[in-house]
């Protein structure tokens, strides 16, 4: 699934299938999820977690694979919304940035 908020675009993936995704070849990671596989120095991947506590899981697996760049957010998603976090759902119109 991939949608975008206005913090920033998201694909939402459990911790098992992001170790996963990060073996899959090039070709591969941009069929099955319709963007580039991101480089381990990319500055504009962020990590965060619908409650907060995979976000340590997936850094650990990020950092495993060589990622290098990668910031966290410590907050959760729950928080996000809570503090009115703006946020386009799932469904609705997206155009991505080129």
């Amino acid at each position: 699934m991939r949608w975008c908020s206005k913090v920033s675009c998201h694909t939402l993936m459990s911790c098992p299938e992001l170790e996963e995704a990060l073996m899959l070849s090039q070709e591969s990671f941009k069929e099955k999820y319709g963007f580039p596989l991101l480089d381990t120095s990319d500055e504009n991947l962020v990590i965060t977690c619908r409650s907060g506590r995979r976000v340590g899981i997936a850094n650990d697996i990020l950092k495993a694979k060589g990622f290098t760049k990668h910031k966290l957010y410590r907050g959760s998603f729950l928080e996000w919304t809570e503090r009115g976090g703006p946020v386009v759902k799932p469904g609705q119109p997206y155009e991505p940035s080129n």
